[in-house]
């Protein structure tokens, strides 16, 4: 009898943590760690908005950089400017490091980093929204240089 309840109630705490692992994005999420906010991934999460929001990234350290960047609605000086600091420093590698979500909106936190120097690295923010329904696009960018 006792063994009976006891994997019931296993099998209840199993069965909210994968409801909570499906709806939300992130398993686990620490907002006061050193390096800024950090979480784990939920691997039932929709990647698309990492999808887009790497594309993006990478982008910008192309020949797409103006491009990418007149997207967002920025001007010209401002876009120049972003695209000298993004040649000067280039990262190759990004990791996600926190996300959020809301209806239709995304927040990705990305450490990013540079090969070249390991005391170069530092943190990237984009703001996605879906639109059409489906697609999901960058309409804000921040990072530190």
């Amino acid at each position: 009898m006792r063994r009976r309840v006891a994997l019931g109630a296993a099998s209840l705490i199993i069965l909210l943590c994968l409801i909570h692992a499906i709806q939300d994005p992130m398993l686990v999420q620490v907002s006061d760690g050193p390096l800024g906010p950090i979480g784990i991934p939920s691997p039932f999460r929709d990647r698309n908005p990492e999808t887009e929001g790497l594309h993006f990234l990478k982008d910008l350290g192309t020949d797409r950089c103006q491009r990418s960047l007149e997207l967002l609605g920025l001007s010209e000086a401002t876009r120049e400017s972003m695209c000298a600091k993004e040649r000067q420093y280039p990262p190759d590698h990004y990791r996600l490091q926190n996300r959020s979500d809301s209806v239709d909106q995304v927040q990705l936190i990305y450490r990013w980093a540079m090969a070249k120097s390991k005391d170069n690295s530092g943190v990237c923010v984009l703001h996605l929204r879906r639109e059409r329904g489906r697609d999901w696009r960058v309409y804000a960018y921040d990072r530190e240089y």
